[in-house]
């Protein structure tokens, strides 16, 4: 984990917050919203937190 941060902050001149980043599967990562199945052929899928503040704000 130390390269990569280190390869955003030097090569990409990019700030990495230590608190929100972690080494993980895609599966259990989520990105605006958006999260990887665990499947051969990998898939977008919805991410369960946003799946349930979209049916919050239909219930309204």
């Amino acid at each position: 984990m130390e390269r990569v941060t280190r390869c955003i902050t030097k090569t990409l001149t990019l700030k990495s917050n230590d608190k929100e980043s972690a080494p993980a599967r895609p599966g259990e990562r989520k990105c605006l919203g958006l999260s990887f199945t665990f499947n051969r052929q990998p898939k977008r899928r919805i991410a369960p937190k946003a799946v349930e503040r979209f049916k919050k704000r239909v219930r309204e």
